[in-house]
């Protein structure tokens, strides 16, 4: 039976609570592209602000964001995801922050949740969630970090409108799952969306493992983080 454990998160000094078999396998030992990662934004991206982490599951970002500074409204729409993001702010000493349980969604509605840990949002199994627009869970974000298994594809064309933030750091997904009603996921259209709103975009890159230019027709393996950032 797996029990709970403190060990480093791998950024800093930062601890972290791996409160399942899954987070362990997920987070530890961290790794090497999202130690880059959270390295390239702590170093880049002003995070002396306000900033929503959109499918925060047990707070590994969260933490991150936190430590840079940021006032983190986390959003997950899984109980036990937040119970631990709960236990992994206190256990780094941070009392600045929000948490809702709720799905990032294109509207202010209910909205199917597949049920796991990592679930998806916006299908037709599992149960019925609250889900929210991000100008309702903080408009005054700066920065806006989303990891929300595919669902990228139809929260930023309905909320970037909304929001004056200046960062947003997104992992696409590649797959389109099967049951669920948003478009097939191409990392381009957001890129394009982005640039048509002025935001420069940088692209995590785990093959060179590097933060480099976007360039469209890039070829994504499984996926990968694009960062836009307006100038």
């Amino acid at each position: 039976m797996f029990s709970p454990f403190i060990a480093d998160h791998g950024i800093d000094r930062l601890r972290f609570r791996f409160a399942t078999e899954e987070a362990k396998q997920w987070y530890l030992p961290i790794k090497p592209y999202a130690r880059l990662e959270y390295e390239w934004v702590l170093q880049n991206v002003d995070l002396t602000g306000r900033a929503i982490d959109g499918g925060a599951h047990h707070g590994h970002y969260s933490v991150v964001l936190a430590h840079g500074g940021a006032h983190v409204t986390a959003v997950d729409p899984h109980p036990d995801n937040l119970t631990a993001l709960a236990l992994n702010m206190e256990l780094n000493g941070v009392e600045n922050f929000a948490a809702l349980q709720v799905a990032v969604w294109k509207d202010n509605e209910k909205v199917w949740f597949s049920g796991e840990a990592n679930g998806m949002v916006g299908g037709f199994t599992g149960y019925r969630v609250d889900g929210m627009k991000l100008n309702l869970i903080d408009p005054d974000a700066d920065v806006v970090k989303l990891d929300i298994e595919g669902a990228e594809y139809v929260v930023v064309p309905a909320c970037l409108d909304d929001m004056q933030s200046h960062t947003w750091i997104v992992e696409c997904h590649l797959s389109s799952w099967r049951g669920h009603n948003w478009p097939e996921c191409n990392p381009d259209d957001l890129a394009r969306l982005f640039r048509d709103h002025g935001f420069s975009l940088d692209v995590v890159d785990r093959d060179r493992m590097a933060v480099v230019l976007y360039v469209m027709g890039t070829e994504w393996h499984t996926h990968g983080t694009l960062i836009a950032r307006r100038p």
